[in-house]
């Protein structure tokens, strides 16, 4: 895992509060909610957690290498690092989900799942990147359309 500095929270990771999960770092979700995504395959699992952690309209502009962030941008909008406390609480959460779905998985098995969870993450963050650059081409090219028709 991560060496990250935590600060002290006002409540406790996965306590339940007025019908909604605390994940950490003050992000909350519905209770229903995370139930269906423990419900779900780890891959599934993965991606359901990081559109809640990082937001899934800001994770196409995360990136986890601090040596590619320097003046790369989609678009107009400049690719930042992905907050390490995000990070840390991404991993956990699946470590987490690992030993309640798998309480037989080694801890070696464990130790790849977890590495796998950061590649998978940025295999949704480029899935998002793609499916936007495609969604802002395509209205560039109705853009054009509508100009030559007038």
């Amino acid at each position: 895992m991560l060496n990250v500095r935590v600060e002290e929270e006002p409540h406790e990771r996965l306590e339940i509060i007025n019908k909604r999960v605390h994940l950490g770092l003050n992000i909350f979700v519905g209770e229903k909610t995370w139930d269906l995504i423990n419900r779900k395959d780890n891959k599934k699992y993965l991606r359901e957690t990081a559109y809640i952690i990082f937001h899934r309209k800001q994770l196409p502009y995360l990136c986890l290498d601090p040596k590619k962030v320097k003046n790369t941008a989609i678009g107009n909008t400049r690719v930042r690092l992905c907050c390490p406390q995000k990070l840390e609480l991404y991993l956990n959460l699946y470590k987490n989900y690992l030993e309640n779905r798998h309480p037989d998985i080694h801890d070696e098995t464990k130790d790849i799942y977890i590495k796998d969870a950061t590649e998978n993450l940025t295999v949704f963050k480029k899935d998002l990147k793609k499916k936007k650059m495609s969604t802002n081409s395509h209205k560039k090219q109705k853009t054009v359309k509508t100009a030559i028709i007038d």
